[in-house]
């Protein structure tokens, strides 16, 4: 983490990423507009900053075979947030996480992956020998993986900078996930509602920002 911070470069992504953090939450705050274009387009700008921080951390990475999954996962966030900030098309976002959850297992621990995998043929049964909706069996193997996620960080080899990075980043994920699930199913006239409109984000950006951290591996630290 020290090199991190000697770094203009990382320093420079980082500064970007609270600034546009700290922009789109008083938007959402102060003038109640989560769903504003403008607030929506400084949410997608922040989650690209730390994919190129990701990007940054992989190109000087001293275990490239583990900062790739890094750089992987967070292409699909980047995809997944496309259809959920910008469309209308939920499945597609949604299965595209489960692809970023997939990537998190197979850098975590290969037995948890397995699991991951085999949860896969389980939800296409239940697609096809229930009513269910596919949106919502989509998003209980999603729950499923991110849940197998944080289990698998108490379980991984990585180094403990790394360790520490992926374990309180899928807190904060799962903590995001539970505001979107709030944010979807409680009625718009509860007082809550808002708190949940801006608490997604709130933990969700600090979750892909020690996420990307874990992509560092230097020499020495």
């Amino acid at each position: 983490m020290k090199q991190i911070l000697k770094q203009p470069l990382y320093i420079g992504l980082m500064t970007g990423i609270a600034v546009l953090y700290v922009a789109f939450l008083s938007l959402d705050i102060f003038i109640l507009t989560s769903r504003s274009n403008l607030s929506l387009q400084l949410k997608y700008a922040a989650m690209v900053l730390c994919f190129l921080l990701a990007l940054s951390l992989y190109g000087q990475s001293s275990n490239k075979k583990d900062s790739k999954f890094v750089v992987i996962a967070l292409i699909f966030t980047l995809i997944a947030d496309i259809f959920l900030l910008f469309t209308n098309y939920d499945f597609a976002g949604v299965f595209f996480f489960c692809l970023v959850q997939l990537t998190y297992l197979k850098r975590y621990n290969s037995r948890f992956f397995a699991f991951g995998l085999a949860l896969t043929p389980i939800a296409l049964l239940v697609y096809f020998l229930t009513s269910i909706s596919a949106l919502f069996i989509i998003a209980g193997l999603y729950a499923a993986l991110i849940l197998s996620c944080f289990v698998s960080t108490f379980h991984t080899l990585l180094p403990e900078f790394n360790r520490k990075c992926v374990r309180w980043g899928m807190v904060l994920f799962i903590l995001c996930d539970i505001h979107v699930a709030l944010f979807n199913r409680i009625p718009r006239n509860i007082a809550y509602f808002q708190v949940a409109a801006v608490a997604m984000w709130l933990f969700y950006l600090p979750s892909q920002l020690l996420l990307a951290l874990s992509a560092h591996h230097m020499m020495g630290e």
